[in-house]
């Protein structure tokens, strides 16, 4: 099997407790925004590795993740997994394998560079912790070794 990984890691902020006597909260709720650059070649692998590293400075009670991608701004794949419990100060690592479409429906990495957008949500339950946005773009030159 040919595979490729691609790793994205993102960190659910903690906010303070909130106070009534100073009037700060922070929001729960994060939004990042990223960009990955991949090597074109990774689009004709017949499967990629996808870890997503995560870590969290309190506890939750119950993780759960959401990811779909988005090529021109449709949901071209969805996927969900519950963790559940979340020990504070832990990084965790969860990883699969993404079985490619047939080479008769691939699209040309021109195509799709900075057009194709992989959305991550993180939950406690049902109340969302943080949304990493990550923007793909494609190199013919991303990861070669200079000559």
């Amino acid at each position: 099997m040919n595979a490729a990984t691609d790793t994205f890691t993102t960190t659910t902020p903690t906010p303070p407790p909130s106070s009534s006597n100073t009037g700060f909260h922070m929001p729960t709720t994060a939004h990042m925004t990223h960009t990955a650059t991949l090597p074109s070649s990774i689009l004709h692998h017949r499967s990629v590795a996808r870890t997503l590293t995560f870590a969290s400075t309190r506890s939750i009670s119950h993780l759960r993740v959401t990811q779909r991608v988005l090529v021109y701004g449709q949901a071209v794949e969805e996927w969900a997994a519950e963790f559940g419990f979340v020990i504070p100060e832990s990084v965790n690592e969860w990883s699969h394998i993404v079985e490619a479409a047939g080479e008769e429906e691939m699209v040309d990495a021109e195509v799709v560079s900075g057009n194709t957008v992989i959305e991550t949500v993180f939950y406690d339950k049902d109340e969302v912790l943080s949304t990493l946005t990550v923007t793909v773009f494609y190199d013919n030159d991303a990861g070669k070794n200079p000559t």
